[in-house]
C-alpha cells in the first residue's frame, strides 16, 4: 500500500465516522456528492460520484490518499507480521512458457504471484543466460528492465522475436534478436502488447506480426505485416476491409510444413471469428470460414488443415479441410463428445495443437481437465489425467514438426511446473518446478456440484489444508469469475496458501455460468442479458456452503476480480445478509459507463452494450455501483485497485467505495486499498505482492468473527 498524494489538503478535509464506530481507524474521508444525472434511453441515471473519474485531479488524488491512509491505519497493528510471513510465499522464481527450437531452450522466469518476467535461454548444455526483458537477479524493479509480454523463437532457434513493454504499459515494441549474441537485428515500435501475436515462416526466412493503430490506449484497425529477413523489406498483407469493425484482433498461424499462412480474425469479445488463408507468394487473403462460430487453427499437413470449431457443437469438435488451395472439402475427424474441448476461453487456459502426427486437446469431463492425444484421423491414442488441484495454463508449446509437447501446470500449491509429454508413447516428465515453501500434498481439493434445478449443476472446487475437519464452520472465501468462457480452476496465490494453512480457512472457486466449464452453451447462459444467471449461480454456491455447515454467513467472504468484481459485488448487493465480508480486486463495477475506460470497449459482446436499450436495462439492473441501497448494513468491504491498472481503471473502485461508504448503516468498515506498484495485478515485486495480500488478510482478521476454540488459527509450520 502506498499513499499516492499527501499534503495539507488531505488534513483539511472533513471526515465522517462509521456509524457505531470509534477511534482513529473508524473514520472515513468525506466523499462529496454531485448532481449529475444522465438521461439514457429515457431513464434517469444518477451518478453522484462522477468527479472521481478525474484521476489526475488534485481533489481526487487527495481523496484517494486519505482513503488509502485510512486502510493503512485499520490494519497497521498486525500487517507487518503477516507481510513477513507472506513474503516467503512469493519471494522465489518460477519458470513459465517453456519452448525448444533447434538446440536452444527458451523460457520466461518471474517471481511467484507476479506477472512480470524476463526471457532466458539455454544453448545446448550451457548454463541459463538472461536474454531479454527483466533480469530477475535484480531486486530493484525500476532497474530490472522491461516486461516480456510474448516471444516467438525461429524454427532453428537462432533468432527470437520478443515483445517488450515498460512495466505497467500496454504499448511496447517487437524486437528481432540474434540468440547467440543478444544483438537486436530489428525493432518495431508502438506495438500493442495485449493482443499482438507473431508467427515464423517454417523455413525461417520471414515472419508475420499483427500491428494496430492507436486510439488513446486502445488498439484499432488491425493489420498484418510480413518482414523478410534477407532484404529487410516489409509488406502489409491484404485482408478484407476492417474499417467497419475497428475492434478486430488478428492471429497469424503458419502451416506446420509449408509457407501457407492462416489468419484468425476475432471481433472483440464476440466469441466468434473468421479464418482466412494466404497462399505462399501472395499477399491477399481468401476466406475459409465466416464469423458465424468459433474457428481456431490447430495445425496443417500438406494440403490439409485441422480446426477446432463449436459450430453445431457447443462442446467443440475438430474438423479437417482438405485439398487446399483449390476445391475444399470439410469433414469432422473428432466428433463432439461428452466433455468440452478447452479452446474457447478468451482470457487463457486453452490447450490444443498439432505436433508431429498427433493432435493434442485438453478436455473438461464433468468440469475435470483431461489431456487427450489423437492421431490425424481422430483416433484416440492416449489420455493423461490432470490433478484436480490445478490445470494447464498458457497452452501447449513445442516444435510442431516433432511429436512432443510441453505444458505449464498451475496448482493451488504449485506456483508453476513444466511438464514434457512424448506424444508417441504417452510418457511424461517433470522438466522444471519452482522451489516453493510448501508441499503439493499440503492442500487438497474436492469438486462438488450444486444442483440448481432444470438440469443445471454448478461445479465448484473446495480447497483446504490436508487433515482439516468440518465439525466447526470455517472462514471461507468464495471466488467466482464466469465470463469470457474462462474455465475456473485453482491456481497458486500467496494469500490463499496462507489463508488455508495458517487460518484453517477454506477457498472455493465456483464455476458459474458465463465460464467455459460446459462449453459454449454454458458461456452463453451467463453472458450479456443472461448475467443474472451467473449471479444466481454464485449465490447458490454460497447457500450450499452454508447449508452443508462448511461456513456461516458471518464467516463467508465474497470475492471477485476484474470482470468478476461485478459478479461478487452484485451478489452482495442482492443478498448482503449472506456474507460477512467482501474483497474486490481491481474490479469492474460501473456497468453503465464501463466502455469509456481502459480495455473495456472490447467487452460489449460479453457484458452487453449500454448503447442498446434492452442491454442497457440489464446492465443497470445488475451494475454494483448503481444498485447500492441506502440504509442497508453491508458486509465489511475492502476494494483493492491497481494504481497503474490500464485494463480496469481505479475509477470503478473509487466510485463504488464512495457510494458504499455513504450508504451503509452499520459499523462494518468499507475501505479502499490502492495497491502499490500494481497494474491489473497485486504488485510488481514479491514485496509489493506480499504487502497487498497482508492488508487483505489483516482486514479479514479484524472484521470476521473469531472462530470457536480448537483448530482455528493454528500455527502451520514446515
Amino acid at each position: 500500500m502506498r499513499v499516492i498524494f499527501r499534503d495539507a489538503t488531505v488534513m483539511a478535509m472533513g471526515f465522517l465516522a462509521f456509524p457505531g464506530g470509534a477511534g482513529a481507524d473508524s473514520i472515513i474521508p468525506e466523499s462529496r456528492r454531485v448532481n449529475v444525472v444522465d438521461e439514457i434511453h429515457g431513464t434517469r441515471v444518477p451518478d453522484p460520484y462522477r468527479w472521481l473519474e478525474h484521476l489526475e485531479s488534485p481533489e481526487v488524488q487527495s481523496w484517494s490518499s486519505a482513503q488509502n491512509g485510512l486502510a493503512e491505519s485499520f490494519v497497521q497493528n498486525g500487517v507487518e507480521h503477516t507481510y513477513r510471513r507472506l513474503l516467503s510465499y512469493s519471494n522465489f522464481l518460477t519458470t513459465r512458457t517453456f519452448q525448444r527450437r533447434g538446440g536452444n531452450t527458451f523460457y520466461l522466469q518471474g517471481w511467484a504471484g507476479s506477472p512480470h518476467a524476463g526471457l532466458y535461454v539455454e544453448e545446448g548444455s550451457s548454463p541459463p543466460r538472461h536474454l531479454a526483458g527483466m533480469d530477475m537477479s535484480s531486486r530493484n524493479i525500476e532497474q530490472a528492465g522491461e516486461d516480456v509480454a510474448g516471444y516467438w523463437p525461429s524454427p532453428d532457434g537462432s533468432k527470437v522475436l520478443v515483445l517488450l513493454r515498460a512495466r505497467n504499459q500496454r504499448w511496447g515494441r517487437l524486437d528481432l534478436m540474434e540468440v547467440s549474441t543478444g544483438r537486436i537485428l530489428h525493432s518495431a515500435s508502438n506495438v500493442y502488447s495485449g493482443f499482438t501475436s507473431a508467427a515464423w515462416r517454417p523455413d525461417g526466412s520471414s515472419y508475420v506480426f499483427a500491428a494496430y493503430a492507436r486510439d488513446g490506449e486502445a488498439p484499432v484497425n488491425g493489420r498484418l505485416i510480413r518482414r523478410e529477413l534477407a532484404s529487410g523489406t516489409e509488406r502489409t498483407l491484404t485482408l478484407p476491409d476492417g474499417r467497419q469493425d475497428d475492434r478486430r484482433l488478428l492471429v497469424p498461424r503458419y502451416a506446420n510444413d509449408s509457407n501457407r499462412l492462416f489468419v484468425e480474425v476475432v471481433s472483440g469479445s464476440s466469441g466468434t471469428n473468421a479464418v482466412y488463408v494466404i497462399e505462399p507468394g501472395r499477399t491477399e487473403a481468401v476466406q475459409l470460414f465466416g464469423a458465424s462460430a468459433n474457428w481456431l487453427f490447430v495445425g496443417a499437413r500438406g494440403n490439409d488443415a485441422w480446426f477446432y470449431t463449436n459450430e453445431g457443437a457447443p462442446y467443440g469438435r475438430i474438423v479437417r479441410i482438405r485439398d487446399l488451395p483449390g476445391r475444399q472439402r470439410i469433414e469432422t475427424v473428432i466428433e463432439e463428445g461428452s466433455g468440452s474441448i478447452s479452446a474457447a476461453s478468451q482470457v487463457g487456459g486453452n490447450a490444443y495443437g498439432l505436433f508431429g502426427d498427433r493432435i493434442v486437446l485438453l478436455y473438461l469431463e464433468n468440469a475435470t481437465p483431461i489431456l487427450r492425444i489423437f492421431d490425424l484421423e481422430g483416433r484416440r491414442t492416449a489420455e493423461l489425467e490432470i490433478p484436480p488441484t490445478g490445470s494447464i495454463w498458457g497452452g501447449l508449446e513445442g516444435d510442431p514438426r516433432q511429436p512432443e509437447v510441453y505444458y505449464q501446470f498451475l496448482g493451488v500449491a504449485e506456483p508453476s511446473s513444466i511438464h514434457w509429454v512424448n506424444l508417441t508413447t504417452g510418457d511424461r516428465q517433470l522438466v522444471a518446478a519452482a522451489d516453493a515453501p510448501i508441499g503439493r500434498d499440503d492442500i487438497v481439493a474436492t469438486r462438488i456440484f450444486v444442483d440448481r434445478g432444470d438440469g443445471v449443476r454448478v461445479p465448484a472446487l473446495v480447497a483446504h489444508r490436508r487433515g482439516l475437519t468440518f465439525g466447526t464452520p470455517r472462514p471461507t472465501i468464495l471466488y467466482g469469475y464466469g465470463a469470457f468462457g474462462w474455465v475456473s480452476f485453482l491456481w497458486y496465490q500467496p494469500h490463499v496458501v496462507d489463508w488455508l494453512l495458517r487460518n484453517d480457512g477454506v477457498f472455493v472457486v465456483a464455476g458459474v455460468r458465463g465460464g467455459g466449464e460446459f462449453g459454449t452453451a454454458w458461456r452463453d447462459a451467463g453472458r450479456g442479458q443472461n448475467r443474472q444467471s451467473a449471479i444466481d449461480d454464485y449465490l447458490a454456491v454460497a447457500e450450499h456452503l452454508i447449508a452443508q455447515g462448511i461456513t456461516t454467513p458471518d464467516l463467508l467472504v465474497a470475492n471477485g476480480g476484474s470482470a468478476s468484481g461485478s459478479l461478487a459485488a452484485a451478489a452482495v448487493n442482492q443478498r448482503p445478509e449472506a456474507f460477512g465480508a467482501m474483497i474486490l480486486d481491481y474490479p469492474a463495477l460501473d456497468l453503465v459507463r464501463y466502455p469509456r475506460f481502459g480495455a473495456a470497449r472490447y467487452w460489449a459482446d460479453e457484458f452487453g452494450s449500454p448503447d442498446d436499450p434492452s442491454q442497457f436495462r440489464t446492465l443497470l439492473s445488475i451494475s454494483p455501483y448503481h444498485n447500492v441501497r441506502e440504509g442497508v448494513c453491508y458486509p465489511a468491504t475492502l476494494v483493492r485497485t491497481g494504481e497503474f491498472d490500464p485494463t480496469v481503471t481505479p475509477v470503478h473502485g473509487f466510485k463504488f467505495a464512495a457510494r458504499l461508504q455513504n450508504a451503509t448503516r452499520c459499523d462494518r468498515p468499507v475501505l479502499l486499498d490502492i495497491m502499490e506498484g500494481a497494474s491489473h495485478d497485486y504488485g510488481a515485486t514479491p514485496e509489493q505482492v506480499a504487502r497487498s495480500h497482508a492488508v487483505m488478510l489483516e482486514f479479514l482478521r479484524r472484521t470476521l468473527p473469531a472462530q470457536a476454540p480448537g483448530e482455528a488459527n493454528r500455527a502451520h509450520s514446515r
